[in-house]
């Protein structure tokens, strides 16, 4: 191993980064599930979002339906980005183009913790 590869790779472990991190398979898309639900945002919200790594099925229609987080998430996230994933579709686009596959991939979903904590 290189000088330059370990010193980078002792930069990121004196961060304290876990081991697992860096087995952790790559997302092959970010789909922010809350893009035409900012209305839903009251007035003293604070405008924040979370990420959620998951193992999801891109259909041919553009669907999209979740097999599992990588990591655990909070109990109101999973039943939010469930719900979300409901009427979620990839836009076609995106599909025709070649930038999104269908089939079993890890994706990045992101959302709004204050619209999340109003679904029951």
């Amino acid at each position: 191993m290189n000088n330059q590869k370990q010193s980078q790779l002792f930069l990121i472990r004196s961060n304290k980064i876990p081991a697992y991190f860096f087995s952790l398979p790559r997302a092959t898309a970010i789909f922010w599930l809350d893009k035409y639900h900012m209305k839903e945002l009251k007035k003293d919200d604070v405008l924040t979002f979370r990420t959620a790594k998951a193992k999801v099925v891109i259909r041919n229609d553009g669907t999209i339906d979740l097999l599992s987080f990588v990591e655990q998430q909070p109990g109101n996230a999973q039943r939010y980005i469930r719900y979300r994933l409901k009427d979620f579709k990839v836009k076609k686009i995106l599909m025709d183009n070649g930038y999104i596959n269908p089939g079993e991939q890890y994706v990045q979903l992101r959302y709004i913790p204050a619209l999340a904590r109003r679904v029951k």
